[in-house]
């Protein structure tokens, strides 16, 4: 999906590589931009994440039909790129979008740039700064003397913007330039929130009771219950829950506010263990390709507490260390296509990595706090 127009960033900040959608629009999004679509309400824009929620065939279909040249075509030509995100999707442009969005969905019935732009009744030539642009000669104009109206011959062929080198391509030319033009312009930095349920307080060995939780929680500057401590080699940290991490839920009670989770632990239900908790970990990250030639590669890959493909140690010399992979490095691609689908399950990944086929094309998250990635070597099986 990141391969279709404008998908390789951020439909709203531009920022690369999103990891998140808005399946309402059919667009994909950052982390921070995600949040700011969550705050709308779901009546306005349905949020998921690209590798920790599960899709339906219906789903899928909204990116397919959606993505972000086609939004933000629309937007460029009705103005709505100069307004704030609570105002963008409070529009009526988006409303009647968000409509032909969903009859395309249950109709299964894909719509064209040219098809929206006519419905709103917006100008059928999209500004330059937008990811799609059609071209000149498919558009005949009367003379001006007449009365303006634009006479399609047939449906528009479309050229697709590259965000990364501004290149306009065809869409049969677009995958092997992305394939070029990535290696050359990765996203420098961005983030990774991992959401995974945990029970703490199980007694441990012959012993019937429970064991500590093994944390500290407090609140947040915005009202949220965050993981202030952890006890090493407790219960928590064995779980692989990191302080910073965030509360998102306890005992099915879903919430993430402080007051609220106190209330609860305050009451009879905390003391029946194990307790039940849903934790979200963000951690920043470099994204690097690093390609891999050679049959013996000289390193080891684990599959992480997470589920997680990652490395777990590389040979001093040898050529994975030569070109550039070190320990704690997390694979999320290999070779293009094979990418890490679900938190939960690296199983093609690692399947992809133990074959013989060469090049191996890896795209790898480089975590940047060094404290972590100790903290998540400890606890790869």
């Amino acid at each position: 999906m990141r391969r279709f127009p404008g998908n390789d960033r951020c439909a709203d900040c531009n920022k690369v590589f999103p990891q998140w959608a808005s399946v309402t629009f059919g667009i994909l999004l950052c982390l921070d931009c995600a949040g700011k679509h969550r705050a709308l309400g779901v009546q306005t824009s349905f949020v998921k994440s690209l590798s920790m929620d599960t899709w339906t065939p219906k789903d899928l279909l909204s990116l397919e039909y959606g993505g972000n040249g086609k939004w933000n075509a629309v937007c460029m030509a009705s103005g709505l790129h100069k307004l704030t995100t609570s105002y963008k999707y409070a529009s009526t442009t988006a409303d009647a979008y968000r409509a032909r969005m969903q009859d395309a969905v249950l109709c299964e019935t894909p719509f064209t740039l040219v098809d929206i732009l006519t419905e709103l009744n917006l100008p059928l030539d999209v500004p330059q700064s937008s990811p799609v642009r059609r071209h000149a000669s498919m558009i005949e104009l009367p003379p001006p003397a007449s009365p303006v109206k634009v006479h399609l011959h047939k449906q528009p062929s479309l050229e697709v913007k590259c965000t990364l080198c501004h290149a306009f391509l065809t869409l049969s030319e677009l995958d092997s330039h992305s394939t070029q033009c990535a290696s050359t312009a990765l996203p420098t930095e961005t983030y990774e929130e991992i959401e995974f349920d945990t029970a703490l307080g199980k007694p441990h060995g012959n012993s019937t009771s429970p064991s500590p939780l093994g944390l500290s929680l407090s609140r947040s500057s915005d009202g949220d219950t965050m993981v202030s401590r952890i006890t090493p080699g407790g219960d928590a940290d064995l779980a692989g829950v990191l302080v910073g991490s965030r509360v998102l839920a306890i005992n099915g009670l879903q919430t993430p506010k402080f007051d609220a989770l106190m209330k609860y632990l305050s009451g009879p239900a905390s003391r029946v263990r194990p307790i039940s908790f849903t934790f979200s970990v963000r951690r920043q990250v470099h994204v690097l390709e690093i390609e891999l030639t050679e049959e013996m590669v000289g390193c080891h890959f684990v599959t992480s507490i997470y589920g997680h493909c990652v490395v777990k140690s590389v040979d001093t010399g040898g050529h994975a260390a030569t070109q550039g992979l070190q320990p704690g490095m997390r694979v999320v691609e290999v070779n293009d296509g094979q990418t890490s689908t679900s938190d939960n399950d690296s199983r093609g990944l690692m399947a992809a990595l133990t074959s013989r086929r060469r090049p191996l094309r890896l795209r790898v998250h480089k975590y940047l706090d060094a404290k972590q990635t100790q903290a998540f070597m400890r606890l790869w099986s």
